[in-house]
């Protein structure tokens, strides 16, 4: 069997250094169980196999390809400045101007992709509306539909074929991560203090790592668990607050996955834990067992 476009487009990206996996037939949906991230590859074998003979769309794994995506959308309603439009004015603002060879994929939405090389030493992560109104971006924790893709039989299209540009100081400067430090303990805990900062680092680190269907768990019942913590006077809830929030960020903009989602299950997982609960604090750095109900 002749290779299909899907199987073209894997395998052009791929030898351009870009981490590919697959999507559901004409969705956005990743194609793999579980850590789309982790599967994600430039390997021509594993490419083959996954599209010699299917019909699954093509995603490009950001963090892995070290890119960072600026996605631009337009108003559904015509009205108010698009997605280019405002980073024109942002780019404009820095006595700058707006990349034009760079890596472009138009969308079925009438929207853009922009590929920019991350710099090497920072971590981006995915954005939603921080750069302006209809602009999300894709980086560590992220993912695009890659050129050669169709959703509802509308393709994604290569508009500027040259290769990503390194991404320019004002959009660096726009984008750098804000860090959230793990906050301090309050002091006078009858556990060790390394031990509750264990504990923290350990949900910290399951949050982090979740993959795109898990997230919402994840979170839960880190907060749950830490909230024994609470309950005993060892941690503040803002703590809980302030160190799965950090943790959440990478997913934020990812999916529909927002700042008040992360926000509200942690709330959630909170309140879940009674005082009064008979079940005891995790033994372990992190401990595990499935959603509460």
């Amino acid at each position: 069997m002749e290779p299909n476009q899907f199987l073209n487009a894997a395998r052009w990206l791929s030898k351009r250094g870009m981490h590919v996996f697959p999507l559901m037939p004409g969705t956005k949906v990743p194609a793999v169980r579980a850590d789309w991230e982790g599967c994600a590859t430039t390997d021509l074998e594993q490419i083959d196999r996954w599209w010699g003979t299917g019909r699954c769309n093509v995603a490009v794994a950001t963090g892995p390809s070290g890119l960072v995506v600026v996605d631009l959308d337009v108003s559904a309603e015509g009205n108010g400045p698009n997605g280019r439009e405002t980073l024109r004015a942002i780019a404009e603002k820095a006595s700058d101007s707006l990349p034009v060879r760079t890596m472009t994929v138009s969308t079925p939405s009438g929207g853009e992709h922009l590929y920019f090389r991350a710099p090497a030493g920072i971590t981006f992560t995915n954005t939603a509306g921080r750069l302006g109104p209809l602009i999300d971006t894709r980086a560590v924790g992220g993912y695009v539909v890659a050129p050669g893709s169709q959703i509802a039989r509308k393709p994604y299209r290569l508009t500027c074929i040259d290769a990503p540009a390194p991404m320019p100081g004002w959009l660096v400067d726009a984008l750098r991560p804000r860090s959230r430090p793990v906050p301090s303990l309050p002091t006078g805990t009858h556990l060790s203090r390394g031990y509750v900062q264990a504990a923290i680092a350990g949900e910290a680190a399951r949050v982090a790592e979740a993959p795109v269907g898990r997230r919402n768990a994840a979170l839960f019942i880190a907060a749950a668990h830490l909230s024994r913590f609470v309950a005993a006077g060892q941690l503040r809830a803002g703590d809980v607050h302030a160190a799965l929030r950090a943790a959440a960020d990478r997913h934020v903009g990812t999916a529909g996955f927002t700042d008040a989602e992360v926000f509200r299950t942690i709330e959630s997982g909170l309140r879940r834990a009674s005082p009064t609960s008979t079940r005891p604090v995790p033994s372990g750095v992190s401990s595990r067992g499935r959603a509460l109900p």
